[in-house]
């Protein structure tokens, strides 16, 4: 009790005036636990009593983000800041793609080997060694843009073999060999603060937020639990966060109009906005080649 109590209360901060996260005080609580827990079950004369029943630490919301998703413009902004001229710039680019378009993790990509990309009538595969597993567990399609970009790295190494690393290092120290989740992860920052992302809830990591996110918008919680290799549906639950909080920020910017619309404009735009959406194909070419002829000539 007392030692939660010093955790609840400590300053830990540089500044003096930080406490430690609900998560850090969890994990702390959480080994001195399980210390006790083995003292329990040892005979004398090691024994000692479990005494942290009834001990809780702080509730922690799991279904938060650490770390933010890109949005779609952002992501495109990121990819065309990439210099794809040298053989390092290839790399980076076909890495951050199967990160935002795949949902790779930095020690998946690190595992890759070249043998891991194959193609199976039009469509190329990648098999995924997953975190926590002893061997490639997963095989997922890659879309074109990921296919290419891969295609154009592995041109930078005429003489790969299939056994060989898909993603090997450049450093002087470990030059050919298997690149590592720390290079990864540091590569992948210094690309976002290259492209104007300098946040320190942008990391590596963020990818695969970004991933997740488009998955969630373009189908059902099932099929980026799939996407995502998620064993529990409450892991792919967080990606949804992102979702309600995009949706609830033009909800409170309709409102916003709402109260400052005093013409009725807002509503009119709502009105086409959702007269637009039920146009088929051939309809909606007209519509928009009238809305052209309604715009003021360019001089």
């Amino acid at each position: 009790i007392a030692y939660k109590e010093y955790l609840d209360g400590a300053y830990f901060g540089r500044t003096g005036t930080e406490t430690l996260k609900a998560g850090t005080k969890q994990q702390y609580l959480r080994a001195v636990k399980q210390f006790f827990r083995w003292t329990a079950t040892e005979k004398p004369p090691f024994y000692y009593p479990y005494i942290c029943d009834n001990i809780h630490g702080a509730a922690v919301k799991h279904e938060t983000f650490r770390k933010e998703a890109l949005t779609l413009e952002e992501t495109k902004i990121l990819e065309d800041s990439i210099d794809r001229s040298s053989a390092q710039g290839k790399k980076l680019y076909a890495m951050i793609l199967l990160a935002t378009r795949r949902g790779l993790r930095t020690i998946e990509l690190s595992r890759a080997n070249v043998k891991d990309i194959h193609r199976k009538g039009g469509t190329v595969y990648i098999d995924i060694w997953g975190k926590g597993h002893d061997e490639p567990d997963a095989t997922r399609a890659l879309d074109p843009d990921v296919v290419a970009a891969l295609e154009d790295y592995l041109q930078t190494r005429p003489d790969r073999k299939p056994g060989e690393p898909l993603f090997t290092s450049t450093s002087n120290r470990s030059k050919g060999q298997r690149i590592a989740p720390t290079t990864i992860s540091s590569m992948g920052k210094a690309a976002l603060v290259n492209a104007g992302f300098d946040s320190e809830r942008l990391t590596f990591h963020s990818f695969r937020h970004t991933a997740g996110t488009m998955a969630v918008k373009n189908g059902d919680l099932f099929d980026a639990q799939i996407f995502l290799r998620h064993t529990d549906p409450k892991t792919t639950q967080i990606y949804t966060h992102v979702d309600a909080l995009e949706k609830d920020t033009a909800l409170t910017m309709k409102i916003y109009n709402a109260y400052h619309d005093s013409t009725g404009e807002a509503a009119q735009r709502q009105e086409l906005i959702s007269i637009v959406t039920t146009l088929d194909p051939a309809q909606l070419q007209q519509a928009a080649a009238y809305l052209r002829s309604l715009q003021p000539a360019r001089v």
